[in-house]
């Protein structure tokens, strides 16, 4: 790969990772803080970013195989793999949290996070089994 095109990856991996760390934080402070409450669109503004989310993630996992392949060492546990489990987590935890508590409820923040959260486990098995 040509040095301009090596270093246009690395920014476009850059800002998705910054997108979706973002994303991540937000959700999760939404769920647990209910700021929908009293700010409605913030809800609204989450579940509108929840399509190019998946798609930014998709991207990302593309991106993280071909850094993978262009590195002579390979690394054991790459920044996307933690999303994985951050999601994972994040689902057990608002699960819990809906389950057992009333403050908690199905809303347009906990479909986020079960969505995210299995599409980010599809995505993880995908690449690991497509691991060359």
């Amino acid at each position: 790969m040509s040095p301009s095109r090596t270093h246009a990856v690395d920014r476009l991996y850059f800002w998705l990772g910054l997108f979706t760390d973002v994303y991540l934080f937000l959700i999760t402070a939404e769920f647990f803080s209910n700021f929908h409450v009293t700010h409605p669109a913030l809800e609204q503004a989450l579940d509108a970013f929840s399509e190019p989310y998946l798609g930014a993630l998709a991207v990302y996992v593309v991106l993280k195989e071909i850094r993978k392949r262009r590195t002579e060492q390979p690394l054991s546990l790459h920044r996307g793999e933690r999303y994985v489990w951050a999601w994972l987590s994040l689902l057990a935890v608002a699960t819990v949290a809906v389950a057992a508590t009333e403050r908690y409820r199905f809303d347009a923040a906990y479909r986020a996070i079960i969505a995210n959260s299995l599409a980010a486990l599809i995505l993880y098995l995908g690449a690991r089994i497509h691991k060359p």
